[in-house]
């Protein structure tokens, strides 16, 4: 067993509990929303929440993270599963029901595309600012751990490495 899955599943885990909202009252919720919309800089101007993938990669790899990002949301646009199914490192981890599966090949992508690209996990693709890509040590990482790409060689491609299906049941 490699270690990159289970660090991926670790950090992916640790990301969405990061990201989890703090209870509140509605009156105090309320408030906030209205204080935040009231000063909100615009969403091309609004500091990133996260550690950008300049910050975390450097800026060549930002350069190269943030084109993969939109050839990627341009080939969902599209739905064309075969050049996404060309933007993955194999085998690929995909999170299902809170374990690690392995995705070895691409007609086993190609044959549950639908299953581990879920509505929910395209529509953070498609939503991800390229701005605020959030960065790790270990690469890009689309929403709230949706989807995982980084590089395999220093500036070579992104690939995709860990798509998290369980996005929006957990």
């Amino acid at each position: 067993m490699t270690i990159r899955p289970v660090l991926t599943l670790l950090f992916a885990l640790s990301l969405a509990a990061s990201h989890s909202a703090v209870a509140q009252s509605p009156a105090q919720s309320s408030a906030q929303s209205s204080a935040q919309s009231a000063a909100a800089p615009s969403p091309d101007t609004a500091p990133c929440s996260n550690s950008t993938v300049e910050q975390a990669l450097g800026p060549e790899a930002g350069v190269l993270a943030r084109q993969f990002l939109s050839q990627l949301q341009s080939a969902f646009a599209a739905n064309d599963k075969n050049k996404i199914a060309g933007m993955v490192s194999y085998p690929m981890t995909q999170i299902h029901n809170g374990k690690p599966v392995k995705i070895a090949t691409r007609a086993k992508l190609l044959s549950e595309f639908d299953q581990i690209f879920t509505p929910q996990v395209r529509s953070k693709i498609a939503s991800q600012s390229s701005r605020c890509l959030f960065g790790t040590a270990l690469g890009a990482v689309i929403g709230d751990g949706e989807v995982w790409f980084t590089q395999h060689a220093a500036n070579g491609p992104f690939k995709i490495i860990t798509v998290n299906s369980d996005s929006g049941r957990l």
